[in-house]
């Protein structure tokens, strides 16, 4: 047993993450107890370039944003939305400040939906070299993707720049406090290093199930079935949202992702009341609730509405989203 993992795992892992085009050497594979913990170790190890701040896209994976600012990590966010990022500002965020890294979430980002594409990859990629920044790339959802040619951003890096992160919990089951995280090899010993004063040992019971469900085949047959039920899912909420916002009177922000996920969201006028709009729904059993959790404290916050159907009967995604509509109309 070692600090990375149990090895049979990791050689498990190695052949699964192929199918995502992350190619990687064994001893750069690294087990955690959930990427919450690789996350942690990342914020508080130092790096090569000696930066003393992280870049976080805003809005993104909320506990990340919690981590941050209960630990007192000094970071800073740059909005993130239907249009992606802004290039310039990363540029220039890049340029004045000591970045250690910059946290992103390239596909199905958590809680907006979207993804990026090969273009602002690349673009991205090209800023992290100019300005000697590592990425933290969270590929939580890799598992859902249907187009075989989409990459991560970690098949584009030439640079060894790009940390890899891999949970299991969305498509295995959320309490297998498990994760994978790929390492450039001038951060490996760091990372080892606090990850064996923390948690030397990652549960050997639940590294040994997820060796037998990778090995025996379950997985893959487990996730490719799960995928195209979400994409049938994703179809129909997109499908039915854009039907139903031809014929709506408010001014509503949306854009069609280029890769559809379960998730959507729509920015609405400053005048329509969240709060009020997400009580109204819940009291007809459609579930919603604000994204004011996925922004740092500081940030500013945008009057954004999510909708996730992961978890919803497909039969109840239209009449969900003809409510939604409704209740808008209402509120005019």
């Amino acid at each position: 047993m070692t600090v990375n993992g149990l090895p049979s795992l990791i050689h498990e892992v190695k052949k699964m993450l192929v199918q995502y085009q992350v190619f990687s050497k064994d001893e750069k594979i690294v087990i955690t107890t959930g990427t919450q913990q690789a996350l942690y170790i990342l914020t508080q190890i130092l790096f090569p370039n000696e930066g003393d701040t992280i870049l976080i896209e805003q809005p993104t994976y909320h506990l990340f944003n919690r981590l941050v600012e209960t630990t007192g990590v000094k970071c800073i966010g740059i909005k993130r939305d239907a249009n992606g990022i802004d290039l310039n500002q990363l540029e220039t965020i890049f340029a004045t400040n000591h970045i250690k890294f910059f946290y992103t979430i390239p596909r199905f980002h958590n809680p907006l939906g979207t993804s990026f594409s090969k273009k602002e990859k690349l673009a991205i990629l090209a800023l992290a070299k100019k300005y000697n920044v590592y990425i933290v790339e969270d590929d939580y959802l890799a598992d859902f993707e249907r187009d075989q040619k989409v990459d991560p951003l970690f098949a584009y890096d030439l640079y060894d720049q790009v940390i890899y992160l891999k949970s299991f919990s969305k498509i295995i089951f959320p309490g297998l406090r498990i994760g994978v995280i790929v390492l450039p090899d001038n951060i490996l010993s760091n990372f080892l290093a606090l990850k064996r004063v923390i948690d030397y040992d990652t549960s050997l019971i639940t590294q040994g199930a997820l060796e037998l469900y990778l090995k025996s085949g379950m997985f893959t047959s487990h996730s490719t079935l799960l995928a195209k039920r979400y994409a049938k899912k994703a179809m129909l909420l997109h499908q039915e949202f854009e039907r139903q916002i031809k014929e709506c009177s408010i001014s509503i922000d949306y854009k069609r992702p280029i890769s559809l996920d379960t998730k959507l969201h729509f920015t609405l006028p400053q005048n329509i009341n969240l709060i009020e709009l997400i009580q109204r729904l819940n009291a007809e059993n459609v579930l919603l609730k604000s994204i004011n959790e996925n922004y740092l404290s500081n940030f500013n916050k945008e009057n954004i509405i999510k909708i996730d159907v992961r978890n919803t009967n497909k039969s109840l995604i239209p009449t969900g989203i003809q409510t939604i509509f409704q209740i808008l109309g209402q509120m005019v």
